[in-house]
């Protein structure tokens, strides 16, 4: 049995589950509280709240890094539907999100337009 730490636990056991980046992005920023930190009841209970918390904003930066460099057709192939793109993009509050939280509202507007044409 491989022992891993927080951050390979929500690697591979949880978001290995979770199908595409955007799903993953949306998925960690809906474990943000409103206070701003990351919580995971799992994590927190198995390796410890700070650990917990590390792992998950380590996961979130990663993330939030790999889709700011994606194209955005690639990423609405990713088929996320409108409704979860606006629930991320009002998610995202931090200044330092801001581009993050436009490319979901574009991928949404997108998706909306890309309905209406067909």
């Amino acid at each position: 049995m491989k022992l891993f730490s927080a951050l390979e636990d929500l690697q591979e056991r949880t978001l290995q589950a979770v199908n595409g980046p955007l799903y993953q992005l949306t998925y960690l920023l809906s474990l943000r509280e409103a206070s701003g930190e990351f919580a995971h009841w799992g994590l927190e209970h198995k390796y410890g709240a700070e650990r917990a918390r590390q792992a998950i904003k380590s996961s979130f930066y990663e993330l939030r890094k790999n889709v700011l460099r994606s194209d955005l057709r690639s990423l609405l192939e990713e088929g996320v539907s409108a409704e979860e793109l606006g629930r991320g993009a009002l998610q995202v509050a931090d200044l330092q999100d801001a581009h993050l939280s436009l490319i979901f509202e574009c991928l949404a507007e997108a998706h909306h337009g890309s309905k209406k044409a067909a």
